[in-house]
């Protein structure tokens, strides 16, 4: 509960409000906000910003997330592509399966099912099939599903990443400025 003193709570175990603080000053409180799955509470004050703590987590049985893409991103040189993503198990129960839907572009979708044993809070990467793309701007749309998932907010993730030609040449620069240009252009 935010009040004009601060955060206080109360739960199931006790009979009176209790203070929640950590670090918190006495300070009025306009907004709060929970984020149940990084088990966070975000406090909006009058005048003195936001403050961010950590709350007790329970996690639930079953729940994957995508963490990241570790390749592609950012500029690759060369047409081949070994896609790789980062996966975590936050759930309490050990993950054996997943199923990662992915396409290139808005394309089709590509399905690959990975099997494995995935501890609670620990990450795996998975490589997808190496694929080969056109000089050019791409985008890579991943979801991950298994069964019972808890969170499904935290199941997709789109990565923006650009393959530019390889040159031995260092003053070779592709700038994908327009359409018009040539893919290449070389500085002088």
């Amino acid at each position: 509960l935010g009040t004009s003193l601060g955060v206080y709570s109360i739960d199931d175990d006790s009979t009176e409000w209790e203070t929640f603080d950590n670090n918190l000053p006495n300070v009025a409180i306009r907004d709060l906000e929970i984020n149940e799955e990084d088990a966070k509470l975000y406090a909006g004050t009058y005048g003195r910003g936001v403050f961010v703590s950590d709350i007790p987590r329970e996690l639930p049985p079953t729940d994957v997330r995508i963490l990241s893409v570790k390749n592609p991103k950012g500029i690759n040189c060369g047409i081949n592509i070994f896609p790789e993503i980062v996966l975590k198990n936050q759930g309490a129960d050990i993950l054996t399966s997943a199923t990662i839907t992915y396409s290139y572009d808005g394309g089709s979708d590509e399905v690959y099912n990975w099997t494995g044993s995935l501890s609670s809070e620990e990450t795996v990467t998975v490589s997808l099939p190496e694929i080969t793309l056109d000089l050019g701007a791409h985008d890579l749309n991943v979801e991950v599903t298994t069964s019972n998932d808890e969170y499904y907010s935290n199941n997709t993730l789109n990565q923006s990443f650009f393959i530019n030609q390889t040159s031995n040449n260092p003053t070779v620069v592709n700038s994908f400025e327009n359409t018009e240009d040539a893919l290449l252009s070389a500085n002088a």
